[in-house]
Parts: structure tokens; C-alpha cells; sequence
């Protein structure tokens, strides 16, 4: 729960997005890149399908799991989510999205 939601947030999200943009750049440098008709940020509804897709990437195609963890109720969530959306689809064959 964030009280304070309400309130002006404080946070620079396009430099949280050159950042975040960067270290995913870093993690995948001289990784395969692996093409696939997945969305390109899925939703995941349960720990049982989290902890498959995490061991289906692990072992199957080698592509690191970027997590957004996100509330509806969180007002910074909500305003990060069209940038966790735009670096999903510039990294679509990179590494996959979930929230």
C-alpha cells in the first residue's frame, strides 16, 4: 500500500528507462537471439506458470526473464508500465517480459 500515490512523483522514468535499457543491454550482450511469436510483455497469473517459464527459458532457450512486479493500485507501477512496454518490444528477440 502506497499512501502517497496521490502525489507528484519524484522519479525521472526516462533515465529509469535509459537505465533500465542499458543493464538489459548489458546482460544480453553476445547472447543468441531466439525468434518467437510470444506477446511481448505476458502476464503471468500464478506462481506454478512463473516458475515454468523461468525453467522453460532457463533450460530450453537461454533468454533472461525480465519481471515487472506491479500493482493497479500504484501509481508509479502504473506510469512505469508504457516503458517496461516500449524496451520489451525494442528487445522482443532478446529477452522475454512478464508482469
Amino acid at each position: 500500500y502506497f499512501p502517497r500515490c496521490s502525489l507528484k512523483n519524484k522519479i525521472d522514468f526516462e533515465n529509469m528507462r535509459q537505465h533500465l535499457y542499458i543493464a538489459i543491454l548489458a546482460w544480453l550482450f553476445g547472447s543468441a537471439s531466439v525468434v518467437s511469436a510470444r506477446p511481448v510483455v505476458r502476464s503471468i497469473r500464478s506462481a506454478h506458470e512463473f516458475d515454468r517459464l523461468l525453467k522453460k527459458h532457463g533450460e530450453e532457450t537461454g533468454l533472461p526473464v525480465v519481471v515487472d512486479f506491479y500493482s493497479d493500485s500504484c501509481g508509479p507501477c502504473r506510469m512505469m508500465a508504457p516503458v517496461f512496454k516500449k524496451v520489451a518490444q525494442e528487445m522482443v528477440d532478446k529477452a522475454v517480459f512478464v508482469k
